[in-house]
């Protein structure tokens, strides 16, 4: 069960790594005025909610 958890808690940090980079790319190549700054922060939020989560779970015994 330990192995399980391991690679759950891997697998969250890495997405949410993943998706702090995609929002970020994604808005910071689009050159638009920046009239959608609340999504990037839901993105920001959402990325670091899903990379602690992932440290919960590694750290799980």
């Amino acid at each position: 069960m330990k192995l399980i958890n391991k690679i759950k808690g891997v697998f969250l940090i890495i997405l949410g790594a993943a998706w702090i980079a995609f929002v970020y790319n994604f808005y910071t190549f689009r050159l638009e005025p920046p009239s959608l700054i609340s999504k990037v922060v839901l993105g920001f939020i959402l990325g670091a909610i899903m990379m602690i989560n992932g440290m919960r779970i590694y750290r799980r015994k």
